[in-house]
């Protein structure tokens, strides 16, 4: 988002300055603003993701970031909105002087417009920032992490226990370096920065690519140790001391705020979500289960169970995987 910001805000940047014939020059420094507005508004969007769900797993907060930064891309499109409008209220000048009353009055309205847009913005942003928003921030994240550590050990298993995981992680590194190369080249050939900006898109698209392969293969951590009352990933899991980041899930999340994104207003974490949903919904399904705890067990006894067959003397996640299993049933059994 960050790179597709930048590159619609050098391109208002271009804009500026251009003479086009029968066009006056207040027409094009309002639609050079429009862009430079537009940009600066997904610029700001761009980098609250990254800040914000980009370290889902390692923040007390991560949503706050990401809200926060709508407010700016609400307000800096509200301003695009408003140069537009002075854009359409200078066409009704020059040769095009006849059609001023028609200009001046559609430029007003959608000048007007913007303005409320920008007031909706600044409310939006003093609502954010309110002591109550920032708490329950604090409350969705504490809940989400876990969540999202889960859902990224479940495809990392499912990945290394299937043998599909490496073959699919090189082939989206390879496909990755190869739109990062591309970009990198384009941005070297072009003499211009929207050029150099278009590079910097498809390079940002090969690194987002790259960081998918991690979610399909390398080694898990234990997602039940908030489940089971252990510390969270906002403090020890399993009592090392230190933070529990989802370098795969967050990583990704990261190159996604510095790529163009798709326009899409729906949950950032709905794929991997769904996909948590429908494995543990299949898990549960097939033991029988009626608790309202069944999709979180089932997944927990269907992943301990693999790592717990063969041999129990030679398995080094019995103790955790039985202690787990235990609090899970019990908690179930209620």
């Amino acid at each position: 988002m960050t790179a597709l910001g930048t590159t619609t805000a050098d391109t208002g940047s271009r804009i500026t300055g251009t003479s086009v014939p029968g066009v006056n020059g207040a027409t094009t420094a309002n639609l050079s603003a429009a862009f430079t507005d537009l940009g600066n508004g997904v610029k700001s969007l761009g980098n609250g993701t990254a800040a914000g769900l980009g370290t889902l797993g390692s923040s007390a907060n991560p949503l706050g970031p990401t809200l926060t930064s709508t407010s700016g891309l609400v307000t800096n499109a509200g301003a695009a909105v408003t140069a537009v409008g002075g854009a359409m209220t200078s066409l009704g000048t020059g040769r095009l002087a006849p059609l001023a009353p028609i200009t001046s009055t559609l430029g007003t309205v959608v000048g007007d417009v913007g303005n409320g847009v920008v007031k909706v913005g600044s409310g939006v942003n003093s609502a954010l920032a309110s002591a109550p928003v920032q708490q329950s921030e604090t409350q969705l994240g504490t809940a989400i992490n876990p969540i999202t550590l889960m859902a990224s050990n479940t495809t990392q298993s499912i990945g290394n226990n299937t043998g599909l995981g490496a073959p699919l992680n090189n082939l989206l590194s390879t496909i990755g370096s190869g739109l990062d190369s591309t970009g990198q080249k384009v941005s070297g050939a072009t003499g211009n920065q929207v050029g150099n900006d278009t590079g910097g898109v498809a390079s940002q698209l090969g690194k987002t690519v790259t960081s998918t392969g991690g979610l399909l293969t390398g080694a898990t951590t234990n997602p039940s140790a908030p489940i089971a009352g252990q510390p969270g990933p906002l403090g020890a899991v399993g009592g090392s001391g230190g933070g529990s980041s989802i370098p795969p899930l967050t990583g990704l999340i990261g190159n996604l705020g510095s790529l163009g994104g798709n326009g899409s207003t729906g949950n950032p974490l709905a794929p991997v979500t769904s996909l948590v949903t429908t494995l543990t919904s299949s898990a549960s399904g097939a033991a029988g289960k009626t608790s309202p705890l069944a999709p979180v067990t089932g997944l927990v006894t269907g992943l301990t169970g693999s790592a717990g067959s063969g041999s129990t003397s030679t398995n080094p996640l019995a103790p955790v995987t039985n202690i787990v299993s235990g609090l899970l049933g019990g908690v179930a059994g209620k």
